[in-house]
Parts: structure tokens; sequence; C-alpha cells
């Protein structure tokens, strides 16, 4: 299963971080960081949904995270927090989580 992607070929850069879905590859700040799979999966999705609440079963579904128990569904998104920055990711208590800030787009050359 690959990285969900709206289109193929598509870069999306958010705040500080540029994520390439085709190659699978993240960025921070210029610099490529390495992340889980699932890490990647559930950060396309929150870029996706920028805006907006995403819940922990809709996030589980969305990345296949389905089989893993919330405390690993916990444990991705740490990781995640920890790579982009505490502030990157809002948590919205009995909600779910969302990015903040803009995004822009823009194809591969």
């Amino acid at each position: 299963m690959g990285v969900p992607s709206a289109r193929v070929g598509e870069r999306v850069d958010w705040r500080h971080v540029e994520i390439d879905a085709v190659r699978e590859v993240a960025w921070i700040e210029e610099r490529a960081v390495e992340l889980h799979r699932q890490e990647l999966i559930v950060l396309e999705i929150l870029l996706q949904e920028r805006g907006r609440v995403v819940g922990r079963a809709e996030l589980a579904r969305r990345a296949g995270l389905r089989s893993m128990s919330p405390r690993q569904c916990d444990k991705v998104l740490f990781r995640l927090r920890q790579a982009l920055g505490a502030e990157s990711i809002r948590s919205v208590r009995g909600r779910g989580w969302m990015l903040d800030g803009p995004m822009r787009t823009a194809g591969l050359e």
C-alpha cells in the first residue's frame, strides 16, 4: 500500500514540511527526514484534511492502522510530532488531531 495522494506526481508543502507522496519522502526545512511509512501516511492524511479535525477511527481506517491499539496509534502521532515540532499537530480533546497553517501544492518537475 502506497502513501495516499490526492494527485499522483504532486508535491505538498505545509509550513516548513514538504512531502513527496510519489517518492515517499518528507523534508523538514529542506532536510530529508526519515519517517516510518505509517507516519508518512498519517502526515499526508492530516495535510489533505488541513483545517479539519481528523478523529482516531477515521485516521486508523485511512492510514491502515486499524490493527493497532489506540496506544500504538498515539505513538505514531507522538513520533510525527517529534519530527515536525510539538506545535505542528493540534490535539482537539475528545475529537482528534489537525494541522494548522497554510499549505500550497506544486506539480513536480
